[in-house]
């Protein structure tokens, strides 16, 4: 980093500081953020996720902890994440935003990385269930960038074009810079939201083989 003016000395001008912790933003920050809380919590008693490594488990609490950057979400009962709040308090300072679930006291609806999570009490035709809502700003986002703020829904996964019509589309003219970028972008946000939407995972499907140089058919 650059040496604050308070900290230069003469002969100076050209050096610059090595940081002995992590800062915020810097490109290690991530990884030394996930080396720390994963030895805490390997420490406890958790096994880290091996093809992925942000799921933890622990046997004995029977407690399984996602964590996505400095958010934790645990599933569990009561005492088991009442432990792993007492654990995460013990070492950081730790906001509990709520536990989702079926007592009085309990919240029934909370958003988690951007997803709305909802939890649905019993009734005489159906069991108690939770509700997934993909993030919707994603959604929102694509209209707008499309211009189908008016538009009406189609119950078809995607367009069905003649043979004909895809050979004539193969030849039609490359999208200028600025809406080739736009279609990239759309697809890699319909991409995304995709994980959440199967509705929309044909349509990204065939939209994602013409990233590379879209033309007006794929636009």
């Amino acid at each position: 980093v650059k040496l604050p003016e308070e900290d230069k000395e003469k002969g100076d001008e050209n050096k610059c500081g090595r940081l002995k912790m992590s800062m915020y933003g810097t490109r290690d920050a991530a990884l030394n953020w996930a080396l720390e809380y994963g030895e805490t919590l390997k420490a406890a008693g958790f096994e880290q996720g091996k093809a992925n490594p942000c799921p933890f488990h622990h046997g004995k609490l029977q407690v399984s902890v996602m964590v996505h950057g400095d958010d934790f979400v645990m599933l569990g009962d009561d005492d088991s994440i009442a432990a792993m709040d007492r654990l995460l308090r013990s070492k950081y300072t730790v906001k509990l935003l709520g536990v989702l679930g079926p007592d009085e006291g309990d919240t029934k609806e909370m958003v988690v990385l951007n997803r709305t999570i909802r939890y649905i009490d019993a009734t005489a035709d159906e069991p108690a269930r939770l509700e997934f809502e993909a993030d919707q700003r994603h959604a929102d986002l694509i209209i707008k960038e499309l211009g189908l703020e008016k538009g009406k829904g189609v119950a078809t996964p995607r367009v069905r074009h003649t043979e004909q019509e895809v050979l004539d589309g193969m030849d039609s003219p490359a999208l200028p810079g600025k809406l080739a970028t736009a279609f990239r972008s759309c697809v890699m946000r319909a991409s995304y939201l995709g994980q959440d939407r199967s509705d929309l995972q044909e349509a990204v499907k065939a939209l994602s083989q013409h990233m590379q140089t879209p033309n007006e058919f794929d636009w």
